[in-house]
């Protein structure tokens, strides 16, 4: 090959390259063409970069992700002029003693622990994203590494924050000099026994440029916040999250950060006090944290410390409070939702998820109807919620979740009938619920998922054709339910159903004797106790579903055969028999032939036989199987 002819080549890009001598190739080309600025190598075959490299005095631009090459070549620190090196999904072991020549590198993107092997990383002065540093006691890997890296942008996460041993130490970061930075995540390991002792000292230490916009902290052994976090260092911080700290009792005041937006709190067990929030609030979430009563809102009477906080603070006050995602999971000192709810100004609530609060006892139940904007209400392991004298759902509601909510379902199925905007609803391990009649259904004209399940005292369901935008229906551990609304009751029927789950076989010749969704992609039967699936003429229904494309038959200990009509389902891909020890043979007239995948076990000895062989057939004939 004539390789003078590109000797003034500026752009080169290989992908997919199959040739085992392509190394070869790359010498010789990088002999001739020495002006290339973006060389862009893609392959996994590719395991190896020639030496001569470094005759690319003018290369801006190196790609070389998801290759498989393990070693850089010395001649890289040559690259005088490199400004991105891109070595993502490569299985790099070491970098070449000289890489931090490089200093006009300004994009190093790297698998996280490819960059934990690059020593005197601050070198690179010019570098704009480091999304991840691990400080290590050894030279080259210290904290002391970020100093001059000024040019920072985006996000950086300092983890192993325990191998700093003093405030001073941590100061030689000067991270309040990296003015470009939007998010900071501060990180102790959380596997590393006893805390020193030392963490309030390193965070005071970090005390991050006023430009930040989110900060994180992890794994904190301290028992106080740093005095930094206030509105003078902070006045632009939009987002506060903190995790697993397990010595923090109580929170700094948060209201005069005057654009925080979201505020997530996990695992802080004995943080006991929040201090009050600020108007600008949009996201509260609380995952098992120590409180027993939910801060306060400003109310007027904070005063503010310089006249910018005011101001904007005023501005964010002039309009309704904020607060639109609130999550409330496991915190279990918590006992009264009811008055903070109602006092937040319930309007503006979207989205509301109360998880496995045990001791909750009051929410506003008779005060949903006020909550025009909520379109997501999750209550799940409340088992402590009374019944409510009158629980009315607001019309905007779109997704709602009951979920062992002590005698809140007692309000089924009255709460239900406005819920024309609604398309998902599940109730699960509602003891209290006997029926859902048509009259309550065929309001909601919206509803694709439905899911009910552990619902012991459920005797009916009526109108299911006539949610004509259900596409999921899925019910088991039912054991009362026998009954569905007769077939004058049906109506139109539903045209648009595409996964069916459920337990009970005799549900579900109930269900088709009066809808053989033609739609119908899934049908799932799992745990059913029933003898026989489809006999008779029940094969007609059978063979009327022109969609299935997915079959699944597990945990079924008592049933006897396969549907005789299988192989009919022509569109029929994948099929599972699963821990159904009683179905002793597959169907007379075999299996559909248009089968992709087929999983079975803990079946029948001579079923499994069957099954493997039919597998065998379906790989000579190269159908997909997995």
């Amino acid at each position: 090959m004539d390789f003078g002819k590109y000797k003034n080549l500026r752009t080169l890009i290989f992908d997919n390259v199959y040739d085992t001598n392509f190394c070869s190739v790359l010498d010789c080309l990088f002999t001739v063409s020495t002006k290339i600025r973006v060389l862009k190598l893609w392959s996994y075959r590719i395991k190896e970069l020639p030496e001569n490299i470094g005759n690319l005095k003018h290369l801006r631009y190196l790609d070389i992700s998801s290759t498989n090459i393990r070693r850089l070549p010395e001649s890289l620190c040559n690259l005088y002029n490199l400004q991105v090196l891109n070595i993502s999904g490569c299985p790099i072991e070491n970098f070449p003693t000289c890489v931090t020549n490089l200093v006009k590198l300004r994009e190093l993107k790297a698998d996280e622990d490819t960059i934990c092997k690059l020593a005197d990383i601050g070198k690179l002065t010019s570098l704009q994203e480091l999304r991840v540093f691990k400080v290590v006691k050894q030279r080259g890997h210290k904290i002391e590494e970020l100093k001059d890296m000024i040019q920072l942008h985006g996000r950086i996460c300092i983890k192993n924050l325990e191998s700093i041993e003093s405030k001073e130490e941590a100061s030689q970061a000067k991270l309040n000099n990296k003015q470009c930075l939007d998010e900071l995540a501060l990180v102790w390991n959380i596997d590393r026994g006893i805390s020193s002792g030392n963490d309030d000292e390193v965070l005071e230490g970090l005390k991050p440029h006023c430009n930040l916009r989110r900060l994180e902290i992890r794994n904190y052994g301290g028992v106080r916040f740093p005095s930094w976090l206030e509105p003078q260092s902070l006045k632009n911080l939009k987002a506060i999250c903190l995790e697993n700290m397990q010595s923090c009792a109580q929170l700094p005041s948060l209201v005069q950060l005057p654009l925080l937006e979201i505020l997530r709190i996990t695992n802080c067990p004995t943080l006991r006090g929040l201090a009050c929030l600020p108007p600008s609030l949009r996201e509260l979430s609380l995952e098992n944290v120590g409180i027993d009563m939910l801060p306060e809102s400003w109310d007027g009477d904070h005063g503010f410390t310089d006249e910018s906080s005011m101001t904007q603070h005023s501005r964010s006050s002039s309009k309704t409070s904020s607060i639109s995602h609130m999550r409330i999971c496991r915190c279990p000192n918590l006992v009264n939702l009811e008055q903070w709810l109602l006092s937040h100004h319930p309007p503006a609530i979207r989205f509301l998820r109360i998880i496995d609060c045990q001791k909750v006892v009051r929410l506003p139940m008779e005060r949903f109807k006020d909550f025009l904007s909520l379109e997501y209400l999750t209550i799940m392991d409340c088992p402590l919620l009374p019944s409510p004298v009158q629980l009315i759902l607001p019309s905007s509601l779109q997704e709602l979740t009951l979920d062992s909510c002590g005698h809140l379902d007692e309000s089924l199925p009255g709460c239900l009938h406005n819920l024309t905007s609604l398309t998902w609803l599940k109730l699960n391990r509602c003891p209290h619920v006997t029926s859902l009649p048509g009259e309550v259904l065929g309001h909601m004209i919206a509803l694709r998922v439905l899911i009910i399940r552990d619902c012991g005292e459920l005797r009916s369901l009526g109108n299911l054709r006539a949610l004509r935008s259900l596409e999921t229906l899925h019910i088991g551990r039912c054991p009362r339910l026998t009954v569905l609304a007769n077939e004058e009751e049906q109506g139109e029927g539903s045209a648009r159903l595409l996964f069916l789950h459920t337990d009970d076989t005799a549900l579900v010749k109930v269900l088709f004797s009066t809808i053989t969704p033609p739609s119908l992609e899934a049908l799932e039967i799992i745990d059913s106790t029933e003898l026989i699936l489809f006999a008779g003429e029940e094969q007609l229904w059978l063979q009327g579903l022109k969609s299935l494309r997915w079959l699944r038959l597990v945990n079924c200990n008592n049933l006897q055969s396969l549907p005789t009509e299988l192989q009919s389902l022509s569109t029929l891909r994948l099929l599972e028999i699963t821990n159904c020890p009683e179905i002793r043979s597959l169907p007379e007239k075999g299996l559909p032939s248009s089968l992709e995948k087929l999983h079975f076990d803990n079946c029948h000895p001579v079923l499994t036989a069957q099954l493997q062989s039919h597998r065998e057939m379906m790989k000579k004939s190269h159908n997909v199987i997995s």
